[in-house]
């Protein structure tokens, strides 16, 4: 069939009617998804033959801008903004009817719902938006963006300048602050004049609200109209401020920036583990007046700070759950492209970064450079690797700090009473070293003699040489075992006692010549079987920044050869000496549980504690995926591939593996992942249970290495009975004493060089003290004193290890990885290595490649520099515009080329310099907002200033503002009596009505949430609140600074039929008539001052009275029953609830 270009297919109106349509308005997050995944789509899928790169134009359509995707090709327009079933474009796609676009193949399933949707919100492209420019020669300067842009340049402060003459005395007396006079000066400007101050109880309704989502109390309404005296209004700022009910308001603005929600979404909207824990940090961060800048740098990198800031009771750190804000988006429980998941994830948590501390829309950079803004792709790439560098914990942040701190007591102390054990048993062998050869050629006179080495045999020895009997007895002993064990150090000498009758030089090469090709053989294949294998991870070489452990469980760094192995066992108090290096899990450690109501991670990784109780490995490059791990005990391991952990369903599983303990030897452990070669991965490892486990190595083989452990003794008996240097049997024995008195040398100062050998032979050494001493008993005796000295001090340390603690979400610093920049957006398609830094528009440096870590620490400091002119003007413009009602700059989460310019510029950055003056402190800016006059304002605005400025773009007057769905339904549980101040705490189960059903659906909570306050009511990505819903709470899927204010009918709806506001109205109701000795008027009274804040008039007190009669009537009560009946009340305070003054704030 004849190919047929799309263009060909395309039929509509005259371009020239399309040519004269007026310019259409798009939301900011309608074109930012233009930017994100309609753009790339088109250049990916179409410029080829559609735009002005293509080689050869088909039928004359262009869709590199919008109007000529309008205008259309040889046959008309391509799109029908706003009906995609009419857009030959859409129908062409889907395959339907004759026609089938690309020819070459269907796009898949989730690129045509992306279009078709986007057509159907009216095919949104921005103003300008041209998409020639992203070809390969277009042109993107940077700094003529940054030099060009308001936004990047620094913070100047400006002061306002003098009222013109003739300015009438009431306005120029009007400003009190520095913010009135700033504002007065642009309503001057506008021939404009500030609105009068609104009525007292006006102001504290609105500053209530404002700071504690709540209403003013009846008795708070009195004793604020009762105060006459100066800083009235300062006492009320001020007792708001204090109350950590402002902390919980404000938490939910932040909350809304950062995505909150407590489940993972798409399908089965898995949970995300204890997220209220970063809720609650919010909360505590912002009644404590935590400096806003302190506050970005915990988000960031709180894991990082050398001292963090502690809570001011419990101590624990609080600064490491702030980056827990990272992981709070969406995650795929089963992704088929594990790089993608893992790119789409990275996405939405530079998006939520980029909107929430710089109001940028960096995610626009993913695919291409910006085509507005000062931010290029390696830009976006840059801060990818930051990422990249940094992974997923459950912390024990209640505990981790101060176990850490007893991780570092104990090594301090087990360095120390090692030693002294040490000490005291090589004081027993050290003395018999010098007359060991004495005793090793006795030993072989008695045994190449007697053969059975008789007591008279052995006695006539020892006298003949001056030797203890005992001592010669328990040597002779030993070699006839040695004999048959090639791995004991006196092996070789045993064989010469057996075999070498007459000790000549032939009869000692006889014996020994063997044993050296054998030792010879084992040293290669030991060689050869580590030589064969890709070394991945060897953990005696990890240390410092290096050694990452979610906790202190794998003590402060690798245990290394000579390290003593002890017990709890005065009568043998040293197991073994180690002969390798390694990661080892220290028993003190043992019994860690969680704190009741703890989740732990969820899938396949719920089967055991992880949260500090995991070792992790620097990340790595899998090539065949065949690994094995040399280990000694019995673990978990867990590979982080593309850092998908979300392990539900049929894919991944294999990531996850475990072993038995098994004996106490070291052996390798196999995990097939060759699944994913090709990518990179870091390991976790657990113990199992509270099972001994110790890590050696990681190596890529495609089959298992030998047992290196088998030639550590090899090594020593080879270096010193080397056939250059032994010859005869006196040679032999001084050559054997002499290796036991190197190792010891080298015990007091341990060295790499030989480190496995000199440690075998002094664990040889110390297994064997009765060969050495001519007074066991004594010796043992002061080993023993030692060993409890050991013991003593361990046990008043490991008493110290806090065992139970609670876990949250937080990052976990990896080892340095540099993204690569996608091209087109693409993981199958990789540029050039970007290396990692802050913006360039900022002076973004490259963090230096030395550091051994991710770099966020440096990331953290550079955002929050004087020089970064956006981290305080973005947050200064929030603060406005939760309290004025819209942001010096209307985009509050785009101070791009796409967002608002400032309506006051100069206040801007006169509040941005103020708050880093004042040390980033948020309760002081917002007192010192709504202490001006500007805020006092009233909201009802004179006839002329609604006609000049109908849109209140100089504030006039305050903006009239709805509350919350927050704010409403925690009024209405305050009113009604039910609300539990309970502060923080585990989220209330959010309440499920039988409609709501889904996949992963939760177990319902209580209807009225047990009485919290809504930011305690769970958020569950796939079941939200209806209530909040209709109030335009927003959907966790990205950070929303400004919510949609919407007014529409299902808003009165669920007001009027919602079970739970129908059963606070009952509260309210009951709660009202239990007041003895009021009359109804007087009633009346109270449920207003409750619900509006203010007194009724007597028109409204004669009208509520009026609908209680009228409602006792319906429900067939006679005479003025319907004043003091419950069902009259209830519907009363229902009515009262719907009203727009209980929803509005003036």
């Amino acid at each position: 069939m004849k190919r047929i270009t799309l263009a060909l297919l395309i039929l509509g109106t005259a371009s020239a009617a399309l040519a004269a349509d007026p310019p259409t308005r798009f939301s900011a997050a309608q074109l930012e998804h233009f930017e994100k995944a309609i753009r790339p789509l088109l250049v990916k899928r179409c410029f080829s033959c559609h735009s002005d790169r293509a080689k050869k134009l088909k039928a004359g359509l262009k869709l590199d801008t919008r109007q000529r995707a309008l205008t259309g090709g040889d046959t008309g327009a391509a799109l029908v903004p706003g009906s995609p079933d009419k857009s030959l474009l859409v129908q062409a796609i889907r395959y339907d009817g004759d026609y089938k676009m690309p020819p070459a193949g269907k796009l898949p399933p989730e690129e045509i719902r992306l279009l078709t949707e986007w057509v159907r919100g009216g095919a949104a492209w921005p103003a300008g938006g041209d998409s020639r420019a992203a070809g390969p020669d277009a042109r993107f300067d940077l700094q003529t963006r940054r030099k060009a842009h308001w936004a990047w340049q620094q913070v100047r402060v400006v002061p306002p300048v003098d009222l013109p003459e003739g300015t009438a005395a009431e306005v120029a007396a009007w400003p009190t602050s520095m913010i009135d006079r700033y504002i007065l000066e642009k309503l001057v400007a506008e021939k404009l004049a500030p609105a009068g101050d609104a009525q007292r109880t006006t102001w504290l309704r609105r500053i209530t609200y404002d700071l504690t989502g709540l209403p003013s109390t009846p008795g708070e309404l009195d004793a604020f109209l009762g105060d006459k005296t100066a800083g009235a209004f300062e006492r009320v700022a001020d007792r708001l401020l204090a109350s950590k009910r402002f902390g919980e308001h404000w938490a939910r603005h932040w909350l809304d920036l950062v995505r909150f929600a407590e489940s993972r979404g798409h399908e089965s909207d898995f949970v995300t583990p204890n997220a209220w824990e970063y809720r609650d940090y919010v909360i505590r961060a912002l009644n404590a007046d935590v400096p806003y800048d302190l506050f970005v740098v915990e988000h960031i990198a709180g894991d990082l700070l050398p001292r963090p800031r502690r809570h001011p009771e419990q101590g624990f750190g609080e600064s490491v759950l702030g980056t827990g804000f990272w992981f709070l988006g969406e995650w795929c429980h089963s992704p088929v492209d594990i790089r993608q998941d893992e790119s789409d994830r990275h996405d939405n948590m530079l998006d939520v970064f980029g909107k929430t501390f710089l109001g940028l829309t960096i995610g626009c950079a993913r695919c291409h450079e910006h085509k507005f803004d000062a931010i290029s792709q390696e830009d976006y790439y840059a801060l990818t690797g930051y990422l990249r560098s940094s992974g997923f914990r459950l912390v024990r942040y209640e505990t981790i700090d101060h176990n850490r701190k007893v991780a570092r007591q104990l090594a301090k102390f087990r360095r120390q009473a090692h030693y002294r054990l040490l000490e005291a048993v090589l004081a027993g062998v050290t003395p018999g070293l010098v007359d060991f050869p004495a005793y090793l050629l006795a030993a072989h006179g008695v045994i190449a003699k007697a053969k059975t080495g008789d007591g008279e045999a052995l006695i006539a020895a020892a006298n003949a040489r001056k030797l203890d009997v005992s001592r010669l007895k328990r040597l002779i002993v030993h070699l006839a075992a040695a004999e048959k064990n090639p791995d004991d150090l006196l092996h070789a000498w045993a064989l010469l006692s057996r075999k070498a009758v007459q000790p000549t030089p032939a009869a000692v090469g006889a014996v020994l010549d063997p044993l050296r090709k054998a030792w010879t053989a084992r040293r290669s294949a030991a060689a050869a079987a580590v030589g064969n294998a890709r070394v991945l991870v060897d953990f005696n070489a990890l240390s410092g920044r290096r050694w990452r452990q979610d906790g202190a469980s794998f003590r402060t760094g690798p245990v290394r050869p000579g390290d003593l192995v002890t017990t709890q066992n005065p009568a043998r108090p040293i197991a073994s000496v180690r002969t390798r290096g390694g990661a080892a899990w220290d028993a003190a450690f043992s019994g860690l549980t969680l704190t009741g109501g703890t989740e732990n991670e969820n899938g396949r990784l719920s089967g055991w504690v992880r949260g500090g109780r995991t070792f992790r490995t620097p990340t790595f490059a899998l090539k065949t995926g065949r690994l094995w791990y040399l280990v000694a005990g019995g673990g978990h391991s867990f590979a982080s591939v593309d850092s998908h952990r979300l392990l539900h369903g049929p894919l991944h599983g294999e990531t996850v593996h475990a072993w038995d303990a098994g004996n106490s030897r070291p052996r390798w452990v196999g995990h097939n992942l060759s699944r994913f070669a090709g990518h990179r991965i870091h390991l976790e490892f657990s113990p199992r249970g509270d099972k001994p486990l110790e890590l050696y190595q990681v190596v890529e083989s495609d089959r298992p290495p030998a047992d290196p452990f088998g030639a550590d003794m090899i090594e020593a008996l080879a270096s010193r009975l080397d056939a250059k240097h032994v010859t005869t049997i006196d040679q032999a024995a001084a050559a054997t004493a002499a290796m036991m008195k190197a190792a010891i040398a080298w015990s007091e100062e341990p060295a790499p060089t030989q480190a496995t050998a000199q440690s075998a032979v002094l664990d040889w050494l110390v297994r064997h003290v009765s060969l050495m001493a001519a007074n066991p008993r004594a010796s043992e005796a002061r080993v023993a004193r030692a060993c409890e000295a050991l013991i003593a001090g361990e046990k008043r340390l490991k008493a110290q290890v806090k065992k139970s603690s609670r876990l949250a979400m937080a990052m976990w610093d990896g080892s340095a990885e540099n993204e690569q920049l996608f091209i087109r957006g693409s993981h199958r398609r990789r540029g050039k290595t970007i290396p990692r830094r802050l913006l360039t528009a900022l002076g973004g440096q490259v963090t230096k490649a030395t550091e051994p870590g991710s770099g966020r620490l440096g990331l953290a400091v550079s955002m929050v520099d004087s020089k970064n002119p956006l981290v305080a003007r973005v947050m200064v413009n929030r603060l406005w515009h939760h309290l004025f009602g819209r942001g010096l700059v209307a985009t509050v989460d785009n101070f791009g080329v796409q967002g608002g310019r400032p309506s006051h510029p100069k206040l801007l950055d006169w509040l941005a310099d103020r708050f880093v003056r004042n040390r980033w402190k948020i309760k002081s800016m917002i007192r010192l907002m709504v202490l001006s006059r500007t805020y006092r304002m009233s909201s009802q605005a004179g006839r002329e200033a609604l006609a000049a400025d109908p849109a209140n773009n100089w504030l006039h007057s305050m903006r009239m503002r709805r509350l919350s769905g927050e704010a409403i339904r925690d009024a209405m549980l305050k009113i009604s009596g039910r609300l539990d101040s309970a502060y923080l705490g585990k989220s209330v189960p959010v309440y499920l009505s039988e409609h709501m059903i889904g996949r992963g659906r939760p177990k319902s909570g209580p209807m009225d949430g047990k009485g919290r306050r809504t930011i305690y009511i769970g958020v569950r990505r796939n079941f939200l609140s209806p209530l909040m819903l209709a109030f335009d709470t927003p959907q966790p899927f990205s950070t929303v600074g400004r919510r949609t204010r919407s007014n529409v009918p299902a808003q009165a709806l669920i007001l009027m039929n919602d079970p739970f506001v129908i059963s606070q109205s009952k509260a309210w109701a009951r709660r009202l008539l239990d007041r003895k000795g009021l009359d109804t008027s007087e009633r009346i009274n109270v449920a207003y001052r409750e619900a509006f804040g203010h007194r009724p008039d007597d028109k409204e007190r004669a009208v509520a009275r009026g609908f209680l009669l009228e409602q006792g009537r319906r429900y067939g009560l006679t005479d003025d029953r319907g004043e003091t009946d419950p069902k009259t009340w209830s519907d009363l305070c229902h009515v009262m609830f719907n009203a727009k003054e209980f929803i509005f704030i003036n």
